[in-house]
């Protein structure tokens, strides 16, 4: 037995699908999918045609593909066109919520409300730009064409690929029961953040830790702005003085210069 989860459904039907491939007919397998209230004959042409989508069936066409719905892919979307309106723009991304990411280091300094960082996808994408609310499942870049769940094929002109990374929480051993207490939080998670400014603001002297892991990362500033903000809060409360404020980075440089280990800085040591 088998027990498949996803956010639609789409993705687990899809999957259950396709494991009949040998013991039903297409038919069977479409008709009990719509059934159950999901359209997969995208999925029915895939499995009929030994697991590859016919080139010719194309669900859409678009002059620009964006891939990831994030500040990027907005930002991106929203350049282009602004600089020419008539552009033919869509974003593929499977989200109902558009967070700005880049806020929540402000969240953690206590200057913006978590709930600020938060839009509907649907309200952050520009007039003008089509939303395609799915998964891409794999790319074909000899056909110019990108796979979505269910087995549907968008095809494009130019693509932009940047759906962002997905953080190992389990890359650190211990870290994933400790987050959220136990004076342990990051600015990489919207539920985390709060507790950031909540560590920040009663915090009236003792050490704090700041730590930057290696590349790849969402942002290698957040760790930085926080300890900086941090400073800011504990220089205004008058406690800083009175904390023992320590940056750990896994990398070698600090915004491309190399500092030396143990070198002073704004308001603590360096350490790799």
């Amino acid at each position: 037995m088998v027990l498949a989860y996803c956010r639609t459904g789409t993705r687990s039907a899809t999957l259950w699908a396709l494991s009949q491939a040998d013991k039903l007919s297409v038919s069977e397998i479409e008709r009990t999918t719509a059934k159950a209230g999901y359209d997969l004959e995208a999925v029915v042409r895939r499995i009929a045609n030994a697991g590859k989508a016919p080139l010719d069936v194309v669900e859409a066409e678009h002059t620009v593909l964006i891939v990831g719905g994030g500040a990027a892919g907005i930002a991106v979307a929203s350049s282009l066109r602004a600089r020419d309106p008539s552009l033919d723009v869509a974003i593929i991304d499977p989200a109902d919520v558009h967070y700005y990411q880049p806020g929540w280091t402000l969240v953690g300094a206590g200057i913006f409300d978590a709930a600020d960082t938060a839009r509907t996808m649907a309200s952050r994408v520009p007039r003008g730009v089509r939303w395609l609310k799915a998964a891409v499942v794999a790319f074909e870049p000899d056909s110019h064409a990108v796979v979505l769940e269910g087995c549907r094929r968008v095809r494009y002109q130019r693509l932009v690929v940047c759906p962002g990374i997905k953080v190992d929480w389990h890359g650190v051993e211990g870290l994933v029961e400790t987050l959220g207490r136990n004076g342990v939080t990051s600015n990489y998670r919207f539920d985390l953040a709060p507790y950031m400014a909540e560590l920040v603001k009663a915090l009236r002297g003792g050490k704090a830790l700041f730590t930057q892991p290696p590349m790849p990362i969402k942002c290698a500033g957040a760790p930085q702005k926080a300890m900086y903000l941090s400073c800011d809060t504990w220089r205004r409360n008058g406690t800083l003085h009175n904390t023992q404020v320590q940056f750990f980075s896994a990398g070698a440089v600090l915004f491309g210069v190399r500092l030396r280990a143990g070198t002073d800085g704004v308001c603590g040591s360096v350490r790799h």
